[in-house]
Parts: C-alpha cells; sequence; structure tokens
C-alpha cells in the first residue's frame, strides 16, 4: 500500500514539470491569436482561451492590437498551430497574471522575428 501513496506526488510533479510562466505581447483577430515571448522573439505561440479572448476584447483598441500579458500555463511541443499552422508551438492557459494595454516600445519584436508582422513595435 505503501507504493500506492506515491503515484499522486509523481503524476504531480511530471504534469508541473511544463508548467511555465510567460510575458510577452498577445493580439487575436478574425481566425487569429498570437503570442510572443518578451524574452525570446523567435518562436510564435498559439493561444485559444476564451477568458483569455475576453480580457483582449476588453482591452485592445481594434483587432490584432497587441497587449501585454503575463499567463502560467503548457506550452506545445514544437509542432504547426493556429490559422495556417503559423505559430510553432500553442500554449494552454492555466492563469491570466496580468494583461493590460502594451506601453509604447514595449516588449518589440526583432525586425527578423516571425511574430514581427503580427505585432509590430
Amino acid at each position: 500500500m505503501r507504493h500506492l501513496s506515491v503515484i499522486p506526488v509523481l503524476l504531480t510533479l511530471a504534469c508541473g514539470s511544463n508548467v511555465r510562466d510567460v510575458s510577452g505581447l498577445y493580439a487575436e483577430g478574425s481566425e487569429f491569436s498570437a503570442f510572443v515571448s518578451c524574452s525570446d522573439h523567435r518562436d510564435l505561440y498559439w493561444i485559444a482561451d476564451s477568458s483569455l479572448s475576453s480580457a483582449y476584447q476588453r482591452i485592445a483598441r481594434k483587432p490584432l492590437d497587441p497587449v501585454f500579458v503575463r499567463l502560467t500555463g503548457i506550452r506545445s511541443d514544437s509542432g504547426a498551430f493556429g490559422h495556417m499552422g503559423s505559430a510553432k508551438y500553442s500554449f494552454t492557459v492555466k492563469t491570466i497574471v496580468e494583461i493590460r494595454a502594451r506601453g509604447p516600445g514595449e516588449c518589440a519584436p526583432l525586425p527578423d522575428s516571425p511574430a514581427a508582422p503580427v505585432l509590430p513595435t
């Protein structure tokens, strides 16, 4: 019986190891959502989350208007996600830590980033 009590702890540790905190820019429009991390502009994430979408629509001035977000969640393995497979990863949101209007020049993608055309400076 002692071995059975270890299983929930191992499952919790295994599931929790993929949870990460991210901060960056998020934008959405018709058939499209994108997130790019402030710390790594190379990868575009696709996020389909109704709570994030509702909060975004209250803050954004227009579709595809980038807003700053801090999220906790799980990143997928590499693949092709979202509209036309444009994102390298998907992200499952567990907690919206912060969402607000983006400050001038805040977290701007580098010009050679795949996110640059989507999330302009």
